[in-house]
């Protein structure tokens, strides 16, 4: 038995969802705890179980331990939190470009070294057993821990702005952890799907501009919905018919920064700590019950609603050891006026947005605000700001335009889970030597359209640099063509190749394979000729948007 579902692994808390079908109608639906019937919200937490003996632990496993060390020396032996964040290297992590994983820092945690990979991979085990024992109490009414027997196929959702390396960590660590990745699919573009399915709108329909904040990233898409249609036809005899097309997604533009909602509580974190020291001389004692980091967490999340709150907290004087419970007054305006450099970094994602899609005076659009931290007043004002005053945009839906703000990527990829079939491949594959300048060597096509997967890897061998590109010097990069037809184009993820750097100086050839995954995952690998070295690439071929335009299943 498998199960197809659809996962959001956020930076501070992840989400799944998957599929039913009762009657021949198919359903979606977030995972949820069997015990109390309560949707998972998953922390994204690990803990390193050398501390007290025992395995390593993720989600609710790992999160009492790890805030009882929340502040103290052990913390960064034993804790890691938002590695989703430290996928790159450090000077990667909160840049806009595109990040370089080969530059991401291993953990040192007590007792041996952790990648990024491997504890992205822990979460990935973590999910697909939280998966498997829910499902399988849906299905059978009763709480019994099941083998790994059922197969996962998820497709997973990711921030716009991760790279090609930044996706095969998520595809490798899954992977690793058992679960066949059939796709993956932008963040924002997965908000979309769900809206617009949720709506069920059976016309044309306004595009769709998706700010999505969460906790590392924004992630902003502009989408637009080109509904089911049908034409008539008439048979022999008189005899008329109407032939169904399919609903397509199209996506835009999507864009995105390296900032989230992390940002902003540290902010705040700062600030309240300072007005503690001004106010009382001395910072606050961590509760246990409800540390101070959660507390910070709660206070934006009321300025979300409310115009101050007064936090309370304890503390102990430096003349008296005995701990005093004070409070101090938080204002939105002052917490607005020291975020307001963020939020303007993540409405610069707005307005490119809005300039790439031609938005201009009069145009009708749709906007969603989806994440954790998009509920927070100066978001919604601020993207209306830019659509309505200064873009002239009529936006119509402005009274309700947050939706399911933490559980809709994962609706959304599970929504675009249920169109995928992992049996066969849509395209031609292959590879070629590109150097700086845009030459190209005659390309060499190893796999065809219509083969089952999974697909063994096939050798290839391209000759001599020297011999293959004319005058050819310095550096190149292998890079992976798709067909569909006859006309070859570059496979490329946010608008960068598909590729692995090589040297042309080497008088030896180049070898490597490239092999279909189960799933639709390609895999690259390159011998580097002078070290020997292996290098790899991984692509989900099912990556949306990838092309552009997604066909929905009627």
């Amino acid at each position: 038995m498998s199960y197809k579902v659809g996962i959001d692994f956020g930076t501070c808390f992840s989400f799944i969802a998957y599929c039913t079908e009762n009657d021949g109608k198919p359903g979606i639906h977030i995972l949820i705890n069997p015990v109390d019937r309560m949707p998972y919200e998953i922390p994204s937490v690990y803990f390193h179980g050398e501390k007290e003996k025992m395995r390593d632990l993720c989600g609710f496993e790992a999160i009492d331990h790890a805030d009882s060390l929340r502040g103290s020396e052990d913390e960064a032996a034993y804790v890691v939190r938002h590695v989703k964040q430290q996928l790159s290297g450090p000077n990667d992590a909160w840049g806009s470009a595109p990040a370089d994983t080969s530059a991401a820092q291993n953990f040192e945690l007590k007792g041996g070294t952790k990648s990024p990979k491997e504890i992205v991979a822990s979460f990935f085990r973590y999910f697909a057993a939280l998966a498997r024992e829910s499902l399988h109490a849906e299905d059978h009414n009763e709480l019994e821990r099941q083998p790994n027997g059922e197969s996962i196929e998820a497709v997973i959702a990711v921030p716009v702005i991760f790279g090609e390396e930044e996706r095969s960590v998520i595809i490798e660590a899954a992977q690793d952890a058992g679960i066949t990745v059939i796709g993956l699919i932008e963040e924002p573009v997965a908000i979309a799907i769900d809206y617009i399915e949720h709506l069920n709108k059976k016309d044309e329909l306004e595009p769709v501009l998706v700010y999505d904040l969460g906790g590392g990233t924004v992630d902003v898409a502009c989408i637009k919905y080109h509904p089911d249609t049908a034409h008539e036809i008439e048979l022999r005899g008189g005899t008329k018919v109407r032939i169904p097309t399919e609903k397509t997604y199209e996506v835009i533009v999507s864009t995105g920064r390296r900032i989230g909602g992390v940002k902003w509580d540290e902010i705040l974190s700062e600030y309240i700590l300072s007005r503690c020291e001004e106010e009382y001389k001395s910072p606050p004692i961590d509760d246990q019950a409800r540390p101070f980091h959660r507390r910070v967490t709660e206070t934006k999340h009321i300025l979300s609603k409310k115009d101050e709150i007064n936090m309370p907290f304890t503390y102990i004087d430096a003349t008296n050891p005995i701990p005093q419970n004070r409070d101090v007054l938080i204002t939105r305006n002052t917490f607005e006026d020291k975020t307001a450099a963020l939020l303007s970094e993540t409405l610069d994602c707005v307005r490119h947005i809005s300039s790439r899609c031609g938005l201009k005076n009069g145009t009708k659009i749709r906007v969603v605000l989806s994440g954790g931290s998009s509920r927070m007043p100066q978001v919604r004002e601020g993207v209306l700001r830019i659509l309505e005053e200064e873009m002239g945009v009529t936006v119509v839906n402005r009274k309700s335009m947050l939706y399911r703000h933490e559980k809709a990527v994962a609706l959304g990829a599970t929504r675009y889970a249920q169109n995928l079939s992992p049996a066969q491949t849509t395209s031609m594959y292959g590879v070629a030597l590109r150097d700086k300048r845009g030459q190209l060597s005659n390309e060499t096509f190893l796999i065809d359209r219509g083969q089952a997967l999974p697909v063994s890897p096939v050798e290839w061998t391209i000759p001599t640099p020297a011999e293959t590109l004319s005058d050819a010097t310095g550096e190149a990069e292998i890079v992976v063509l798709e067909s569909y037809e006859k006309v070859p184009y570059y496979l490329n993820q946010t608008d960068r190749l598909i590729s692995i750097p090589v040297k042309l100086e080497s008088a030896s050839p180049i070898k490597g394979t490239l092999s279909m995954q189960e799933g639709g995952v390609l895999k690259l690998t390159v011998t580097h000729p002078e070290t020997s070295g292996i290098e790899t690439r991984f692509f989900s071929i099912n990556t949306f948007p990838h092309p552009r335009r997604l066909k929905m299943k009627r």
